[in-house]
């Protein structure tokens, strides 16, 4: 189900914004709530590989698993956590704009919700974005000169 797409112009290379968002030990300086993020210790960054996370929601600090569902240098990438009836994926896409110096960031985000809890879906959708919305602008500060 999808929860929210957002877009951002960057004032920098593709090849400067990927430097940060290609490297996952970067997430926590644009992703909010996010404390830490590992590189895949069994393997080469690759769709399959896991990532482990640690993150502070509420005050509450925990570690999970992420799985990077596309791996597309420079292009983009998708993570996904939870599981088959309850999680969340966010798709991240880079493309050159203006001659090469700007690049059009986009992300897509989905939350999948089985049984009873899909009363609950509008609300967790609206929690995502309010949460995860601003990721791109802070990615854009990061990456611009």
């Amino acid at each position: 189900m999808h929860a929210f797409t957002v877009s951002e112009l960057i004032r920098a290379p593709i090849d400067r914004v990927w430097a940060v968002a290609g490297d996952p030990t970067r997430f926590p300086e644009w992703m909010q709530g996010v404390d830490q993020v590992e590189p895949p210790d069994d393997g080469p960054m690759e769709a399959g590989a896991r990532l482990p996370i640690t993150v502070t929601d509420r005050g509450q600090t925990r570690t999970s698993t992420l799985k990077l569902v596309e791996w597309d240098p420079p292009h983009g990438f998708a993570i996904a956590a939870g599981n088959d009836s309850a999680g969340t994926r966010y798709r991240y896409r880079f493309e050159p704009a203006r001659d090469g110096t700007a690049t059009r960031a986009v992300l897509e985000a989905d939350v999948i919700i089985q049984g009873k809890w899909r009363f609950f879906a509008w609300l967790l959708k609206k929690g995502m974005k309010r949460a995860d919305g601003g990721q791109l602008r802070a990615l854009a500060r990061l990456a611009a000169p």
